[in-house]
């Protein structure tokens, strides 16, 4: 596995946040990713105790159908949590689907935050990353700046 990609984001606090990830070969071939899971954090620095996101998702089940297990925990009205707090916020991270959200789509990554979390998500520029794990076996996608622009109207 190689080393993780830097990509920056940049979103809108109190928006809905949506990102779609291709997770591709070098010949631009999907991925399968059945049996893998997926989390990703963002915090104020990459040293920082606190998080503002936490977001988890795994694969569906196509041979069985069972829904995907998929979480997302905010920091609520004061922005951040530690790793056993937060609170329960409202979106996904869907492995194996389209940008639409279709399953289906080998390699495809869907991470959604709606608006109600992202507006306690602090405005500034924080840090984050998303890996992929199945047991033990770890491989971190891409890393880089999460920046988050302060809502104006509220």
């Amino acid at each position: 596995m190689s080393r993780a990609g830097q990509y920056d984001i940049v979103t809108d606090q109190g928006s809905n946040f949506t990102i779609h990830l291709a997770y591709q070969d070098d010949n631009g071939v999907g991925l399968t990713l059945d049996s893998w899971d997926a989390r990703m954090q963002v915090r104020r620095s990459a040293t920082d105790q606190q998080l503002i996101l936490w977001i988890t998702g795994s694969t569906v089940d196509n041979d069985t159908g069972d829904a995907w297990s998929t979480a997302v925990t905010g920091g609520g009205s004061t922005g951040e949590f530690g790793i056993t707090g937060g609170v329960t916020g409202d979106g996904y991270l869907k492995i194996g689907v389209s940008s639409s959200g279709a399953t289906g789509f080998t390699g495809g990554i869907l991470i959604n935050v709606q608006a109600d979390t992202m507006a306690n998500v602090p405005h500034g520029k924080h840090w984050y990353d998303l890996e992929i794990y199945n047991g033990t076996t770890v491989h971190k996608l891409i890393r880089g700046r999460f920046e988050v622009e302060p809502e104006i109207t509220r």
